[in-house]
């Protein structure tokens, strides 16, 4: 046979092997596929995107094994003896292989693609849509959840953000439309009962309103609130209320005396009950007791309804504990979506933070992504490097990329209301700033939870979760200052009134009056806060550690409650979870957007936040990694291709007409064998390089990378020039 013919039928082998192995391998990751949504939880909506993209992303992701596969194959069983032997004198290696090496360069380059620029896309899509899946079914429970209570209000916005999300859902659509003709039918009710309320907060005019309006109780209260607060008003609140008790009993004039001279004293007790928790309220806003301030409006609420301050107070501090916490609710429906584990960093050379568990998800009312985070300790060590304390947090959320609060509460249960705890603090610290703030009573209590020698207290460990909500109030009672942070900004009410408990509108004002401050200390607030135009007083940031101490135990003094559970650090979130220590995801970043990343060595912020270093933020060796690694991944798809190329022709069975049956029953072995030398040296490549990256500039690293794949480039390239068509 003429060589030209013997390489035009090894050649359409080639092809026809190539295509073979491509459409087996696109058919393998596409049942993968298809049996990995089995195992995760994806809607019929989500299902056939998932496979479409999950089946590219693998198939670019393992395109280094197809090519191995294909040309271990194709040099030691598809191409026979019988192809070439007849022209075997006039034909050289090289000729045979001619195809084979330009399919080789073609997936070399379409790996190169896929891997820079179209799997970090379908990365993105693949993890934006887990993470839609999880949160469509959970916006879909809430939907169903409400709408069976006949919340149609909060169902309606369920759905309609669960929609947002899964727009195909036909029947979700027709009740969120039944749902707005209920909610609208609604409104148009509630629109005519309110149209006379008034806008403002005059009791007597409230008064009055329901007065009309012949809802005698709820009127009687707000007299009752002028009687108690206006003395200008009083008498005519006095006479209104006899009046009110006259129309009462007329009403129940079917009673006997006794009876309702006993249900006027009844109702007139819930009044004073009604005014009483009002009161209460009101001084839980003032000292910023959100979570008591919540449930005591919601008491009064359940005694009275129409009592629309209460409801307006209500509403209140419902937003103010959405700003300042975490809703246990969130906390437990964040367990359903994945995150990452052991999560560490440092906030300086001095702290360091370890979550337990750290997820980022889409929160459902604001439609913004957030962090929720478990068994948050934040370690602070002295100057040897030596735990000083340890903070502790059973949950916590990040309301900005800069700021975490490690306050959780429950919109359902009082009971739930968990405050960060001392885990581990010196004996000096604990005596000094958290029992001497405390009565006897609270300090015998506390130190119940707490082993201790003589230079530290240790929480014991088998303190349960309902214990610590009671140490965390311990600790709240005495305004113990974990994170060593003053308030960098007050208002003017909170400054003169709280602060100073007298009434006036500059520090001025207060000086030479009574004050719970002596002057040195009212002084040494003045000196350190500035009015500014807003009427807000800010810190002066350059203020030393003890000044700082100084203040926070004026603060302690004070009536003022300034939220010791909010964290605020200058290291954002966003970047330190994108990048912490998940080498597989740093894969999925093209190698431009790594080398950027290159030089994170050092924590330091300047001005401008966006210029950041991270010497204590995280390790960024695995980054100095993963771009050796990307570009090892091209050299050793040439390599050991090439090497498979020679390796498989020199090791190949040599039968003049078809591979005996027996053989053929080893062909798994052949590919298993193949799959675990690419493995191996995937491995070895990355901890060779992790090994590396500690001891090495990143410069030299890189041209030591180069050189060595360049090296075992050319020691492939001679093992395949050196191998002839007769091996034997």
């Amino acid at each position: 046979m003429q060589p030209d013919l013997v390489i035009k039928k090894i050649n359409l082998k080639t092809l026809i092997t190539f295509f073979a192995f491509l459409f087996l391998f696109i058919m393998f990751f596409l049942i993968y596929s298809i049996f990995q949504i089995g195992i995760e939880e994806f809607s019929i909506f989500h299902r056939v995107r998932f496979i479409m993209i999950n089946t590219v992303y693998l198939f670019f992701q393992n395109l280094i094994y197809l090519a191995a596969f294909l040309f271990a194959t194709l040099f030691s069983l598809v191409i026979k003896d019988r192809d070439y032997l007849s022209a075997s004198d006039n034909l050289v290696f090289s000729q045979m292989i001619q195809r084979s090496l330009i399919l080789l360069f073609l997936l070399i380059g379409i790996y190169f693609i896929g891997s820079e620029f179209i799997n970090p896309l379908l990365y993105n899509q693949l993890e934006t849509g887990r993470k839609n899946a999880a949160i469509s079914k959970i916006l879909k429970q809430e939907g169903n959840h409400y709408f069976q209570k006949s919340d149609f209000e909060l169902s309606r916005l369920y759905y309609e953000q669960y929609l947002n999300l899964m727009p195909q859902d036909v029947e979700v659509k027709d009740r969120l439309r039944q749902l707005r003709l209920k909610v609208r039918l609604m409104e148009d009710t509630e629109e005519s009962y309110n149209n006379n309320f008034p806008v403002n907060t005059d009791y007597i005019e409230l008064a009055g309103y329901y007065d009309q309006k012949g809802e005698y109780i709820t009127a009687w209260y707000y007299y009752q609130y002028v009687v108690e607060n206006d003395s200008v008003r009083r008498s005519f609140a006095i006479k209104r209320i006899e009046e009110i008790k006259n129309i009462l009993a007329y009403r129940n004039s079917l009673k006997n005396n006794q009876e309702k001279m006993a249900w006027l004293n009844s109702t007139e007790q819930l009044i004073r009950n009604i005014h009483q928790l009002r009161v209460d309220a009101d001084q839980y806003v003032q000292t910023k007791q959100y979570h008591e301030a919540y449930y005591t409006f919601s008491k009064i609420m359940k005694l009275d309804k129409n009592i629309k301050d209460a409801a307006i107070g209500y509403e209140k501090m419902h937003f103010q504990l959405k700003k300042i916490g975490v809703e246990m609710k969130n906390i437990v429906s964040s367990q359903v979506f994945s995150g990452k584990k052991d999560f560490v960093f440092y906030l300086d050379n001095k702290t360091m933070l370890y979550f337990a568990d750290i997820k980022k998800i889409l929160d459902i009312e604001t439609v913004t992504q957030t962090y929720y985070v478990k068994d948050i300790s934040i370690y602070f060590f002295d100057e040897n490097k030596r735990i000083e304390k340890i903070v502790y947090a059973p949950y916590g959320q990040f309301k900005n990329n800069f700021m975490l609060t490690l306050y959780t509460l429950s919109l359902t249960d009082q009971e739930i209301e968990y405050l960060p705890l001392l885990k581990q603090c010196n004996k000096n610290d604990f005596d000094e700033n958290v029992l001497a703030y405390l009565n006897k009573q609270d300090q015998m209590k506390l130190v119940e939870f707490y082993e201790n020698d003589q230079n530290y207290y240790y929480l014991k460990s088998n303190v349960s979760k309902k214990d610590l909500m009671v140490v965390g109030k311990y600790f709240q009672k005495a305004k113990y200052n974990f994170f060593n942070q003053i308030p960098t900004m007050i208002n003017q009410i909170d400054f003169v009134n709280l602060v100073f408990n007298q009434e006036g509108n500059t520090v001025e004002n207060i000086l030479n009056q009574n004050s719970i401050l002596s002057n040195s200390e009212v002084n040494l607030l003045k000196s350190n806060y500035t009015m500014q135009k807003n009427g807000q007083y800010l810190l002066n940031h350059e203020i030393d550690e003890k000044t700082r101490e100084k203040i926070w135990k004026i603060f302690q003094k004070s009536e003022l409650n300034i939220f010791p559970h909010i964290l605020n650090f200058n290291i954002n979130i966003d970047l330190l979870y994108n990048f912490s220590y998940n080498y597989q995801k740093a894969l999925n970043f093209p190698l431009n957007r790594l080398f950027s990343l290159r030089n994170l060595s050092g924590y330091q912020i300047n001005n401008d936040l966006n210029e950041m270093d991270f010497s204590y933020g995280f390790n960024n060796n695995f980054i100095k990694t993963a771009i050796m690694d990307k570009i090892s991944l091209i050299f050793i798809f040439f390599y050991m291709n090439i090497f498979f190329i020679a390796f498989s022709w020199r090791n190949k069975a040599h039968f003049q007409k078809n591979i005996p049956f027996l053989y053929q029953l080893f062909y798994p072995i052949i590919l298993l064998f193949v799959f675990l030398i690419i493995t191996g040296i995937k491995y070895y490549n990355t901890t060779f390089y992790s090994i590396l990256s500690y001891s090495l500039d990143f410069w030299i690293l890189l041209i030591t990378c180069i050189v060595i794949n360049l090296l075992l480039s050319i020691a492939a390239i001679l093992y395949l020039s050196s191998t002839k068509i007769k091996n034997i």
